[in-house]
């Protein structure tokens, strides 16, 4: 399970402990690329071993604190890991991100986040940067179930963009980490061939009966009638090639309605 917060304000994940031996948690820039590498991986253990590689080449035992020089870290050691491992797409999402987070505001020489000559251009992606730069007129606790590594990785991306927090599971056992007192799930964005989707579902609005649920489905009147037997007040279904952008702006028009 994978559970991400605004990105810049995500605690160290226990898990990087041993890569940043020595690194003070002072650091929200290093805060918010651990955050991003764990969304981009979508779990904690391929993104540490990516980050012990890129330190090994930089011959360092733990990332630059200082901005700039962690801009310059990840793009002369991390990107070509990542484009390897995640894709081009991907990796150029995670640098775009993380120099919007990173970038001092008082700079008058604004750091580069174009890639290395070497990384492929990024083909056109769904970006809510424009809508997230103004103050947020809500913030939604929201729960991804998808098994499609890749797509929920940028699903989740864009969702903390519109700032929202994020909790990714892979089963029905792993609900018991995101279920805790005080913090509702308000919404649900699952894929209708999850092979749990259907527990998932029931024990989320057996816990949070105001839940607002968006499914993914090839088969939308299937998942409709589906969901209609769930006792659930408000729901959507949405088609499984549905951009990221069509999903939040269903969850946008359910939760304002």
């Amino acid at each position: 399970m994978v559970r991400i917060g605004k990105v810049g304000s995500t605690p160290k994940q226990a898990a990087f402990a041993p890569v940043l031996d020595g690194a003070e948690s002072r650091s929200d820039d290093l805060a918010s690329l651990i955050a991003r590498l764990e969304m981009a991986y979508g779990s904690p253990a391929p993104a540490v071993a990516a980050l012990r590689r890129a330190l090994v080449l930089a011959g360092r035992s733990e990332p630059p604190s200082e901005p700039s020089e962690l801009v310059a870290f990840v793009h002369a050691r991390l990107v070509p890991i990542l484009i390897a491992e995640i894709g081009p797409r991907l990796t150029m999402a995670l640098v775009d991100d993380l120099v919007a987070d990173v970038a001092p505001v008082s700079s008058t020489q604004p750091l580069d986040s174009r890639p290395q000559e070497s990384m492929p251009q990024p083909v056109a992606r769904v970006s809510l940067r424009s809508r997230s730069a103004a103050p947020a007129k809500m913030e939604l606790s929201v729960l991804l179930v998808d098994l499609d590594r890749v797509w929920r990785s940028m699903l989740a991306r864009d969702l903390v963009r519109a700032r929202w927090g994020v909790s990714v599971i892979d089963s029905v056992d792993e609900l018991a980490d995101v279920m805790r007192p005080g913090e509702p799930i308000d919404v649900a964005i699952v894929d209708a061939i999850h092979p749990q989707a259907s527990a998932i579902i029931d024990a989320v609005v057996s816990a949070f009966p105001t839940v607002v649920l968006v499914a993914r489905a090839s088969n939308r009147a299937t998942a409709r009638a589906l969901l209609e037997g769930k006792g659930l007040h408000r729901f959507d279904v949405r088609s499984r090639e549905a951009p990221a952008e069509e999903l939040i702006e269903a969850v946008r028009r359910i939760v304002e309605s």
